[in-house]
């Protein structure tokens, strides 16, 4: 194909300012000519869709159209291509390759192209799809030619070497090693393992003398990766390299490709042939590490712990973990002790703290366990007590105390389901301020309410302590908020200055406006993200803005959480109305169901169930809106006799699931709590969990609940209720607190 005449060129700004415009539009309403001789009306409707045959079908002079887009649009097309490409099965449709085929043509002409960003991006997209598709002559040539006008970069240089490997350029791959090392230093020792490979792979073939130390280093001493197998492949290959090791070596060897591969039977088995290599007083401590792990997931650990006869501070870790495994409960307590006071890092000495406190607990529980059933209970209480201890302790050290947060949050769920309320207190009291932020918050709520319920002694936080409390989680402040009788205000009021800034948007955030302009909403999410620190809190502020005007409120409320993390974040009401967006209200407010459920409680079941994503599918095959299984939605609609429907239509889909949900509240006498537990977990379980509980009120049987799941959905409804409520309702907090705990008053 001949090179295509440059089309009329417009500056990556000129291409934001026409996004920004009023459209109703997928395009801007500028695109008076549309771009490859396509209506603004036709393009938009392609760039909804799926069908890649019509980019496919674009012939020469169509494609040298790009109306007011300029030559970006060649970007952009090529990545909502690659987009829809991977739909398709491939290589079992034509339509496969030929979409690589053309999207590195739309690469390779945005290139030429463009300017700036947009020719950096293109050409890196080119290197990437060179590189896919095993191009290496032509990925040699562009890498070259990138280098020239756009400058040497790690993404564009790194590729490099996979494809000097494949041609068995020696010479060039040696060479770029070395000009990797001197030019990125920071990103060649992230990838000091490739880089050393590589190197070794060119000295191998030209009969260098530096590759037998680089290959038994890669193979027998680093931890494993990629670049461990890809050397063992050059052991298996090469009767020179193979002689560099002994029979017990090579054991050792497949030993590591099993455990790479998740082998554990055959990577033990191999481990006991090359025991001397794999677990000897000479091996390294990634063999040791990867002789644990074959050991520890066998299945037969019992029968081969015996042949782990390794030293140093890896073997006693892994020999630690298997006396955990063998349930020698004061045996590995002791080893984890011992093992963390000369842990080689803070982390380390973090695992081997968590380890033995676990260990101390289970011990202590499988002591209780065997006495006689009258005292079973006061032993367990004793365990609890016990593990609180060794919590504080543990405390004293611990580096990260969000790495512990499961063993402070599975005492405290013991505790409050054997009703253990003076253990409750006292881990009010002495974990307050050294454990996690919602794990603290979560157990000072819990105390004080046993408190007020009069179910245990006095806990040292108060409700008002907690509601003040920035760093608590925000549902357990308003929990403490309602039972305090205060209310405060989450929701700031926008000052005159919080208006978006006019500033220039800079080209950064016009790459991103331009990619989410052609339909491409979580790829200009990803863009975003990846490229936030190149962009003002103005600028994710407008891209959040423009995700919501063109019916992407997930991608909004995602970018503008990105926002709320930066250092100095000053909150603004505009930020909480991306972050609760009011999507889908004329479905919402045409559903007509009994009993009445709240607007705002049904904008937070689906916000926290999909986002406000409609073509939501949930790993389990839950769809839509309102996350629906199947047979959920069959039995509902059969109810409100819906004969056919599709959970991908918002409509359908928010018509079943508020019905569903509506149905669960009068089956639980208007209380909503519950009945958003029987919506996450069915029935039966909230039947389960309601005998269980039978004298808690709602809002402490939410934390007693057995599935982690369903405790934090409640959590995330409560919150964005109360959130909703205060925003758009004129709600406070209490109330809309004491309708969800308590249930809806008539």
């Amino acid at each position: 194909m001949k090179i295509l005449e440059a089309p009329s060129r417009r500056t990556v700004g000129i291409l934001l300012q026409t996004l920004f415009l009023g459209s109703t539009l997928a395009l801007s309403s500028c695109q008076e000519g549309g771009a490859f001789r396509m209506s603004p009306k036709a393009l938009a409707e392609l760039l909804e869709g799926k069908d890649v045959a019509p980019v496919l079908a674009l012939d020469e002079s169509s494609l040298g159209d790009t109306g007011d887009f300029g030559p970006a649009a060649y970007y952009y097309l090529a990545r909502w291509l690659d987009s829809r490409e991977a739909l398709l099965p491939v290589p079992a449709s034509p339509a496969g390759p030929a979409g690589a085929e053309r999207s590195r043509l739309l690469y390779r002409i945005a290139y030429d192209r463009s300017t700036g960003l947009v020719k950096r991006e293109s050409g890196l997209a080119l290197i990437d799809r060179l590189s896919s598709g095993g191009l290496w002559e032509e990925l040699r040539s562009f890498r070259a030619e990138f280098a020239e006008a756009v400058g040497p970069e790690w993404r564009s240089e790194r590729p490099g070497l996979e494809a000097l490997d494949a041609l068995k350029a020696d010479a060039e791959e040696r060479a770029l090693v070395e000009a990797l090392r001197r030019l990125h230093p920071a990103e060649a020792a992230g990838d000091a393992d490739a880089l050393a490979y590589f190197g070794a792979a060119a000295d191998l073939r030209t009969g260098g003398a530096a590759w037998p130390a680089s290959i038994r280093r890669l193979a027998l001493e680093l931890p494993g990766s990629d670049w461990t197998e890809r050397a063992i492949a050059l052991v298996e290959a090469e009767p020179r390299v193979r002689a560099l090791f002994s029979q017990e070596e090579l054991h050792a060897l497949a030993m590591r490709v099993a455990v790479r591969r998740k082998d554990y039977a055959l990577a033990c088995a191999e481990a006991l042939l090359g025991a001397s290599a794999a677990m000897g007083r000479s091996a390294s401590q990634a063999m040791i590490s990867d002789a644990g792990k074959a050991f520890l997931y066998s299945g037969s650990l019992k029968e081969k712990a015996v042949g782990f006869s390794a030293t140093g501070w890896t073997a006693r870790y892994y020999r630690a973990r298997f006396a955990r495994a063998l349930e020698r409960w004061k045996e590995s307590e002791s080893a984890f002790r011992k093992c963390a006071a000369d842990a080689p890092t803070r982390a380390d000495a973090d695992s081997c703290r968590w380890y033995a406190a676990d260990c101390a607990y289970r011990g202590a529980l499988a002591a209780a366990a065997l006495a006689p059933l009258p005292a079973r209970a006061a032993g367990e209480a004793a365990a609890r007590k016990a593990a609180l201890d060794g919590l504080v302790a543990a405390s004293e050290s611990w580096r990260d105390p969000a790495a512990f947060s499961d063993l402070v949050n599975g005492l405290y769920r013991d505790a409050l389901r054997a009703r253990d309320w003076p253990l409750l207190a006292a881990m009010a009291e002495r974990l307050a301020g050294r454990c996690a932020a919602d794990a603290s918050a979560r157990i000072a709520y819990t105390a004080a309410r046993a408190y007020e319920l009069g179910l245990g002694p006095a806990a040292s936080s108060t409700y008002a302590a907690i509601a003040g409390d920035p760093a608590a989680p925000l549902n357990y402040r308003a929990l403490a908020a309602w039972r305090a009788g205060v209310e405060p205000i989450f929701v700031p009021a926008d000052s005159p200055q919080a208006a978006v800034a006019k500033e220039a948007a800079g080209e950064a955030e016009a790459f991103v406006a331009g990619i989410a302009g052609f339909g491409l909403g979580d790829i200009a999410l990803a863009e975003a993200r990846a490229r936030k620190a190149e962009i003002s809190d103005a600028g994710l502020r407008r891209l959040a803005a423009l995700f919501s005007s063109r019916g992407r409120p997930d991608c909004a409320l995602r970018l503008a959480l990105e926002l709320t993390s930066r250092p100095g974040y000053a909150p603004r009401r505009s930020d909480f109305e991306l972050l609760y967006p009011r999507a889908y209200m004329d479905e919402i407010r045409s559903i007509k169901i009994e009993p009445k459920v709240s607007e705002r409680l049904a904008l937070a079941l689906v916000r926290s169930e999909s986002v406000f994503r409609a073509d939501a599918v949930s790993w389990a095959g839950a769809i839509g809106l309102s996350q629906l299984m199947p047979s959920t939605a069959a039995d509902a609609a059969k109810a409100l006799g819906l004969s056919s429907y599709d959970l991908r239509s918002p409509k359908d889909n928010l018509t079943i699931g508020l019905s569903h949900f509506a149905s669960l509240l009068a089956r639980t006498e208007g209380r909503p709590l519950r009945a958003m537990m029987a919506y996450n977990a069915g029935w039966g379980r909230l039947r389960t969990w309601s005998g269980e509980s039978a004298e808690l009120p709602d809002d402490l049987m939410v934390e007693a609940l057995g599935i982690e799941e369903t405790r934090q959905y409640c959590r995330n409804i409560l919150q964005a209720t109360v959130m909703y409520g205060e925003l758009y309702y004129g709600k406070g907090v209490g109330e809309t607190v004491e309708e969800l705990v308590e249930g809806v008053k008539d």
